[in-house]
């Protein structure tokens, strides 16, 4: 299986790429989403992040989930995007820890951080995956 190369932007996960003709079109959502009950502990993200691996909005699918999903997979597994969040906000906290008194980051540079950042690391782990 050819791998596709993905390259995470802070502005991915924009727009449109959602009607895109993407790798999970018609597949079955327990593919993607651990279903609750029997089978539950059998599932695992694996045949799901084969097709993320081919697909050519992957990178705009991972901001998407890194901003607005906590289940499923989405380019990435749970487990990979939680750990992104919280290395991403503890990142954060110490640029806005250095900033001097009465210099406070702003929502907006927080957002604008945060995109940024986790499409850096996004990024190295899709890089570290060999995609």
């Amino acid at each position: 299986m050819a791998l596709t190369k993905t390259r995470v932007s802070a502005s991915s996960g924009m727009g449109d790429w959602m009607t895109q003709d993407t790798a999970c079109r018609g597949e079955d959502r327990e593919l993607f989403f651990q279903p609750d009950g029997p089978g539950a502990r059998a599932w695992t993200p694996a045949p799901a992040l084969e097709r993320c691996a081919v697909c050519p909005v992957r990178g705009d699918c991972i901001m998407f989930a890194l901003r607005h999903e906590q289940a499923g997979v989405w380019g990435l597994d749970e487990v990979t995007r939680k750990s992104i969040r919280r290395l991403v906000a503890r990142q954060i906290g110490r640029l806005a820890a250095a900033r001097p008194a009465g210099m406070e980051m702003t929502d907006g540079e927080r957002a604008e951080q945060r995109d940024r950042l986790y499409a850096i690391e996004a990024n190295m782990r899709l890089q570290g995956a060999g995609s």
